[in-house]
């Protein structure tokens, strides 16, 4: 095998990559990059702090910043390229860096992979999908918003036909956990045998 393998794992807002991350990491001991969790490392630095503070001071309070009312500029397509532009450099700078002191098969799991071009800094990549309304729900009860929140969330992730047309692999979650697990279980097992 080759010193890394890199997996792209994607999915729409709420569709269970979370799970399925959860499942190789935990369960497996596969190493897994959230870009999430960057981004909340992202978030704690200090200059990236000040950048979104002074461009979005409604979602600044005592130097810090309200991850909950940021959620509010997802509403407005120019707010979301502004905050972009601040983040994700930051954020895919920071997953390179954890990439390259990885070995073996590593799974970079990013909700905006095809649209910030992250993909390309993958071997392979594997779309999460699901039904949109059990997406919708899981947001309302997972993180206590309202419905036209959610579907502003959505609005700003490419549709998952889009995604299943660049993804390699395709895990539909549409079972129970044991169903989700089975299914993330045979695609390492897929995996394993083209990284070699």
């Amino acid at each position: 095998m080759a010193e890394r393998f890199v997996v792209g794992l994607t999915g729409g807002i709420a569709s269970g990559k979370s799970m399925v991350s959860g499942f190789l990491e935990k369960e497996v001991g596969t190493t897994v990059i959230d870009a999430d969790v960057v981004s909340r490392e992202i978030y704690e630095n200090p200059e990236i702090r000040e950048k979104i503070a002074h461009e979005f001071p409604e979602c600044a309070e005592n130097g810090e910043i309200n991850r909950r009312k940021l959620r509010s500029v997802f509403a407005d397509p120019e707010k979301t390229a502004k905050l972009n532009a601040i983040a994700h450099p930051a954020i895919i700078g920071e997953c390179k860096k954890k990439i390259a002191a990885a070995r073996g098969i590593v799974f970079l799991v990013v909700p905006l992979l095809f649209e910030t071009g992250m993909d390309e800094m993958c071997n392979a990549t594997v779309v999460v999908v699901a039904d949109k309304k059990a997406r919708i729900k899981r947001l309302l009860d997972r993180d206590n918003i309202d419905e036209e929140t959610a579907e502003n969330m959505m609005k700003r992730q490419c549709e998952d036909v889009e995604r299943i047309k660049k993804a390699n692999y395709v895990i539909e979650n549409d079972g129970d956990i044991s169903d989700l697990k089975k299914k993330t279980l045979s695609l390492l097992a897929e995996i394993r045998k083209i990284a070699g």
